[in-house]
């Protein structure tokens, strides 16, 4: 991706997320650098993100 204002590096990196980005200009390499470096990993609470209905997913029928 073309960092642009970094805010998807930013964004992914706050979410401990993997992400490749690619800059031409020197000047915004380094924008970008020191944007990013200022950005803390969020931390969460893996109990946030669990599902607690007990419900299966549907299923596809794959023929006809």
């Amino acid at each position: 991706m073309n960092l642009g204002i970094n805010s998807t590096a930013a964004i992914a990196k706050k979410l401990n997320r993997h992400w490749i980005g690619f800059e031409q200009d020197e000047k915004y390499v380094r924008v970008a650098q020191n944007r990013i470096d200022a950005i803390q990993a969020a931390t969460y609470d893996k109990a946030l993100f669990a599902s607690s209905s007990g419900r299966k997913p549907a299923r596809v029928p794959f023929s006809r």
